[in-house]
């Protein structure tokens, strides 16, 4: 197998190679690595290679059932899950050398998959960005057009993906981090819904487990295999035939929208009624402003309390010798948050839960854009100047990531799958 050849394959398809002999879990290895050597060097999406892996793996089917995706590479993103003694630094300063002590339940049941994971993909600090740039690592750049970004925060596993380094790669979402660079890069990113998965937050509370982890992929099959291999309650017979769908292309927060994406959108829309849908123009009501306010509140609780546990196990200062300028802002923040702010704020995030449920009773699906524009070119943003404050790069995210941040908080799945076409060389 050519490395362009290996690039082909979706993890099904290599899997079934896989386990029919047809190819080698080493063989295999050598050619991801290979590719994703690549990769770190023309688009920064990855920021740590584990040659070490290849040789445990076997050389030869060892004549036991095998895993369903065993043998197939994969990246474990530089934040969220991880393997125990390997580094995680959150595209931070602040955690440089920093290795972790115990496997993630989620990294762990990818293992038990078959997945083979052989190195960390780039993210922005914490993942406090809607692109992948970092003053540890740099930028992730798009395959598609290196001149721009590949959205974030898991740009770096959609770079590597959308290359066809890796079939598959993990990511996480909270408010976009999934399905952004799944738009940017031409993939299928699915946020699930909360609590569904294997590893990811339960509770009732739609403020403090908006935080997601689940992978990128370049088929749809993937992303299915992979969902109910992964769900906590086993997979439920789905009606698929004469959906109610509303569509909408008026961003929440009246922010203007590129005309390419928004012919995209109506594109979509057109093929969804020829399938036989019921398809609508309609858009959840809500104070959009109330929701950013309640969301800001959420990302910040607790944030202190663990960028001082870390700093603590490591000795380092939490200043700007050690975080970027959105992520100090983040931190005081916190700090100066009361008990009666975070109150006040689960409360708006409730009240948005109840006011949008109508209408998801009402329609099965709600299409609208993921970004609205095209991708960022690249060094576009300011997100790790050390002057940048929360205020000015939520301002900047909100008005791109519009659709992703809404609704953020509800229990609802989430996804970005590829629509036809590309706006201005973008899928």
């Amino acid at each position: 197998m050519t490395l362009a050849e290996y690039a082909e394959h979706d993890a099904t398809a290599l899997a079934a190679r896989l386990a029919r002999g047809e190819l080698k879990q080493r063989q295999v290895a050598e050619l991801a690595l290979s590719a994703l050597r690549r990769v770190r060097a023309a688009l920064g999406a990855v920021v740590d290679i584990y040659d070490d892996v290849p040789p445990t793996l076997p050389e030869a089917p060892t004549g036991v059932p095998s895993a369903p995706f065993a043998g197939v590479p994969f990246l474990l993103k530089d934040l969220g899950t991880a393997q125990a003694g390997r580094p995680q630094t959150c595209g931070s300063r602040l955690l440089r050398g920093r290795v972790v002590r115990d496997t993630g339940a989620l990294a762990r049941r990818f293992a038990e998959l078959g997945l083979v994971t052989l190195g960390r993909s780039a993210t922005p600090e914490f993942a406090l960005s809607l692109s992948t740039e970092s003053q540890l690592y740099g930028s992730a750049k798009n395959p598609w057009d290196p001149t721009r970004l590949a959205g974030g925060s898991s740009g770096g596993a959609a770079a590597a993906v959308a290359a066809g380094a890796v079939p598959v790669a993990h990511a996480t979402d909270t408010a976009g981090s999934i399905r952004i660079p799944a738009s940017a890069c031409a993939l299928v990113g699915l946020k699930p819904t909360r609590g569904r998965l294997v590893g990811n937050p339960t509770g009732p509370s739609p403020l403090r487990a908006m935080d997601t982890e689940f992978v990128v992929s370049r088929s749809l099959r993937d992303a299915a295999a992979l969902f109910g291999l992964l769900d906590r309650f086993g997979a439920r017979a789905q009606r698929t035939q004469g959906l109610n769908v509303a569509v909408t292309t008026t961003p929440w927060g009246g922010y203007a929208i590129d005309p390419e994406v928004e012919a995209a959108v109506w594109e979509v829309a057109r093929e969804l009624q020829a399938l036989g849908h019921r398809v609508e123009v309609a858009s959840p009501r809500f104070d959009y402003d109330r929701f950013v306010a309640a969301a800001t509140v959420g990302w910040a609780v607790g944030f202190d309390t663990y960028l001082e546990a870390l700093a603590a196990e490591l000795g380092r200062p939490l200043d700007a010798s050690q975080l970027e300028g959105v992520t100090l802002a983040l931190y005081r923040a916190a700090k100066g948050l009361s008990p009666a702010a975070v109150a006040h704020a689960e409360a708006e995030a409730r009240a948005l839960c109840r006011q949008v449920a109508p209408f998801f009773r009402r329609y099965d699906l709600l299409v609208t854009p993921t970004l609205l524009h095209p991708p960022n070119p690249s060094a576009s943003t300011t997100k790790t100047a050390p002057t940048s404050t929360s205020r000015a790069f939520s301002g900047s995210a909100t008005a791109q990531g519009s659709f992703c941040r809404s609704l953020t908080s509800r229990a609802n799945p989430r996804s970005r799958c590829r629509s036809p076409g590309a706006v201005r060389g973008c899928p």
